[in-house]
């Protein structure tokens, strides 16, 4: 059960990165953690949390919490303005996790960066895995 905890941020990870690459207008790049490369616009997703509770007194039931943060940076291209396609691309990551997995999504826009050539949004998503059937784990808002 642990095993399968562990894979949803890669399941996660994998399925974001694929949508985003297939509906952006932009040519992006999705990385785990900041990259040292500088090629824009970049998508950085990180797992901030993963905690656990149990649900029953037989301690077989878990609730894990994990929270997901989600950099999304861009820079002007040709005569598109940073802050379009910076917002372009949170638009479809808040639409992912609305369709997909129906979990709580915050964002906020224009985050202050050492850059002042690069716009900046921050999406935080959160949201709790049960593992009360067994087989099937079920994801859900927090």
């Amino acid at each position: 059960m642990v095993e399968s905890i562990n894979n949803i941020y890669e399941t996660i990870f994998k399925e974001l990165k694929n949508y985003l690459q297939d509906n952006s207008l932009y040519n992006l790049y999705v990385y785990k953690k900041e990259p040292n490369n500088k090629l824009f616009p970049i998508v950085v997703i990180k797992e901030l949390f993963n905690e656990s509770n149990y649900t029953t007194l037989k301690y077989t039931d878990e609730i894990y919490y994990i929270d997901l943060e989600i950099n999304v940076y861009a820079i002007q291209y040709n005569e598109v303005s940073n802050m379009t396609i910076c917002n372009e691309l949170t638009y479809l990551i808040e639409k992912f996790f609305k369709d997909n997995y129906k979990v709580k999504v915050n964002v906020s826009k224009d985050v202050a960066n050492l850059d002042t050539s690069v716009y900046r949004n921050i999406v935080n998503v959160y949201f709790k895995v049960e593992t009360k059937y067994k087989d099937k784990l079920i994801i859900s808002p927090k």
